[in-house]
This record gives C-alpha cells, sequence and structure tokens, in this order.
C-alpha cells in the first residue's frame, strides 16, 4: 500500500496536507489495513520521491508503484508521473491497481491547480529509466505519455474523469478548510472509500475508529 506525501523540499505547488491530520489519515489507514489485509500480507509505505535526503533512485519508483496493490494520496505529478509504473495489462478487473486521489472540488476552489495541462504533456514525453531494455522504456514513455495526453483531453469534456488506464479509481474531495498551500479531507470519506475498496464495497462496515469520532 503506498501512501504519497506531497511535503517534500522539491514540492513548488503546494496542497501539503497538514502534518497532524495526516497523521490521522495515516491512523485511519492502517485501521482498515488491519481489519481488511490480515496477516501482514500488506505493508504501508510513506513515499515522497526521497529516500535519505535524495531523489529516490527511477528503478526502486518503479518497482514499488509495479507492486502496489493500492496508491492512495493528493493529486500530483508523484502519483500521475509514477502510476505509469503500474501494470497497465491487467488480467481481471480484480487485478487492477486500486487508487483513491484527494482532489479539488467546489467546496475547496482555492486548491484547484491553474498550470496548464500541456507543460505536463510536453515534460513527459519521455521516460528512460536506467537498467531498462530499450523496449521496455519505449512501452513505458507511451504509457505515461496517453495518461498525461488522456488526462489533458478529458479535462476538456463536460464530464471529467480518468480513462484509458485498466484502473480501480476513486477519490476524495478536499474539505472547504483547505485552501492552496494546506489541504484537509473528511475521516469518514476516507473510512468510507477504504470500507469500499477493501471490504468488498460495503461503507456500512465502520471501523471502531469511525464510531468513537
Amino acid at each position: 500500500i503506498v501512501y504519497y506525501r506531497r511535503k517534500s523540499k522539491d514540492n513548488i505547488h503546494g496542497r501539503v496536507m497538514e502534518e497532524q491530520h495526516e497523521q490521522d489519515v495515516l491512523r485511519h489507514i492502517r485501521a482498515k489495513m488491519k481489519q481488511y489485509l490480515p496477516n501482514n500480507i500488506y505493508q504501508l509505505v510513506i513515499f515522497n520521491g526521497m529516500e535519505k535526503g535524495h531523489m529516490m533512485p527511477v528503478e526502486k519508483q518503479v518497482r514499488l508503484f509495479r507492486s502496489a496493490k493500492t496508491i492512495i494520496g493528493p493529486h500530483g505529478t508523484g502519483i500521475a508521473g509514477n502510476f505509469a509504473w503500474t501494470n497497465p495489462f491487467a488480467s481481471s478487473c480484480g487485478d487492477r491497481v486500486q487508487l483513491l486521489e484527494f482532489i479539488a472540488g467546489r467546496d475547496a476552489p482555492e486548491v484547484l491547480h491553474t498550470e496548464p495541462y500541456t507543460s505536463h504533456v510536453r515534460a513527459c514525453a519521455c521516460v528512460v529509466v536506467v537498467g531498462m531494455s530499450w523496449y521496455d522504456s519505449l512501452l513505458h514513455s507511451i504509457n505515461f505519455l496517453l495518461y498525461n495526453l488522456s488526462s489533458f483531453l478529458i479535462s476538456k469534456t463536460k464530464f471529467p474523469t480518468i480513462c484509458k488506464w485498466p484502473m480501480d479509481y476513486h477519490n476524495i474531495l478536499y474539505t472547504p478548510a483547505s485552501n492552496a498551500s494546506t489541504t484537509y479531507i473528511n475521516l469518514r470519506n476516507l473510512d468510507d472509500a477504504l470500507d469500499y475498496m477493501w471490504g468488498g464495497g460495503d461503507p456500512a462496515a465502520r471501523s471502531i475508529l469511525t464510531a468513537k469520532e
């Protein structure tokens, strides 16, 4: 289970989750893992693109996201860029990687990102990973480009959504307390989403954590 944390020295676009609130988010995720993913089969990895004070080698990022069952975190290149490394050839719906993304809605308009999508598409046109064959590098470059291109195209439609990639996609909207620099989500919504994703689609099956709130 990969949790993407935007708090790093390279973050220039804000949208950083408030520190104590993020700890609460992680606490809820761990509780739901214990409830639905027993026997320590999965571990929670906190990812912010860094390792020991330096950028994590791309090869490690590829392995991490390739092995992920679920990716959770705020919208941003930390997820969009690395989602290209997940398996695009899932053999069944159950094998699709799950993505739970925190995004801005009408209740938190200040969080919305205003940089044009076209700059991201140009920047992501080629991805070459040291140690990979030319064929794999080309394949991932094409997948990465299509992901960003599809995001750009559907952003221009009346009903924007994420398509093309074989993912099990879910999202949670930021709360009205969020702004361009600091973000919050509703923890009950987080519990409901994880109940649905990991508990067979029953958001009524709440954890003790939620019951005490």
